[in-house]
């Protein structure tokens, strides 16, 4: 087996992946932040528990193992708890996490672009002050970046990009880095690929994917009643329950984490010659078929 590769940052520690014990039949979701994690993460649960009592937050039920708000004793602690099939969410990339032959990893993409969007207005909707507070309660460690007065304009993220700041905010060398990773495992049997553009042309389709891969039990009717209360407007409806946190008041409004679901929000903010240069970017960081997949997912 290959040494895991170590990542950290200001919220996020992949080596606490050492030190977890797993069980046959848990799901790794992993995708890098404003990739469709959540929304994984709400399809497998409703693919588990539809039909029954809604049990809990998805915080709880499927917790980031790796996220430094909690410590990560408690974060053991709650896995260690469940009694149903354990899914847990992660945003290091899956040559950071132990791969077991009993384990199924979702991995999750979506255009860059428009995760760098979403980014944006999360960190615009984040009650900072209270995330700090919460931070503190639960004995662990978090450092946000902070908007100015007004908030982040829409591009902010995505002009660093184009620009090419030596400082870049949120690199997309890390996303695409994220891809790369998963790309290259795609033909293990227990490693698959969504992405959320393929979610938004074919909910049912990818529900039904989803389900054979992880071996749950889905007829045609049971999933379709799961993609009618798996949209985006859905998970807005019920974000009480489902954006991360929402319990523990981390988000301004947590309606507003499941903003709008749509693609290429991007191409109102870019001129043809940052798209060119966009595109250069890319072409020298993944080859044809990878970058095909990151901006269309399989539909493409």
């Amino acid at each position: 087996m290959e040494p895991l590769v170590e990542y950290r940052s200001n919220a996020e520690d992949s080596t606490r992946w050492h030190r977890f014990s797993f069980r046959p039949g848990d799901i790794v979701i992993a995708a890098p932040s404003k990739s469709g994690t959540t929304w994984t993460q709400m399809l497998v649960g409703l693919l588990l528990f539809e039909g029954r009592r809604w049990p809990g937050t998805i915080s709880k039920l499927s917790p980031w193992l790796d996220m430094t708000i909690r410590s990560e004793q408690l974060v053991f602690d709650i896995l260690a708890a469940q009694t149903h099939r354990r899914f847990i969410k992660t945003h290091t990339p899956i040559d950071g996490v132990p791969i077991r032959d009993d384990v199924s990893y979702i991995c999750v993409g979506r255009d860059p672009r428009d995760a760098v969007i979403s980014m944006t207005h999360h960190l615009n909707n984040l009650d900072h002050e209270r995330a700090a507070e919460v931070t503190a309660r639960l004995g662990g460690s978090l450092e946000t970046r902070t908007p100015p007065p007004g908030g982040f304009p829409p591009d902010f993220f995505l002009r660093s990009w184009v620009d090419r700041d030596a400082d870049e905010p949120w690199p997309l060398e890390s996303l695409l880095h994220h891809h790369r990773v998963a790309w290259a495992r795609r033909h293990l049997p227990n490693v698959q690929l969504f992405h959320f553009a393929d979610y938004t042309r074919d909910l049912t389709g990818e529900i039904e994917r989803l389900a054979r891969f992880v071996g749950i039990q889905a007829d045609s009717e049971r999933v379709r009643r799961i993609a009618a209360g798996a949209s985006i407007h859905a998970a807005r409806e019920r974000a009480a329950t489902v954006a991360p946190d929402a319990h523990l008041g981390a988000w301004k409004d947590p309606r507003a984490f499941f903003r709008s679901g749509l693609r290429g929000q991007w191409s109102t903010l870019l001129s043809d010659t940052d798209i060119e240069v966009y595109e250069s970017r890319i072409a020298e960081s993944v080859d044809e078929d990878l970058a095909r997949w990151v901006h269309h997912g399989r539909g493409s």
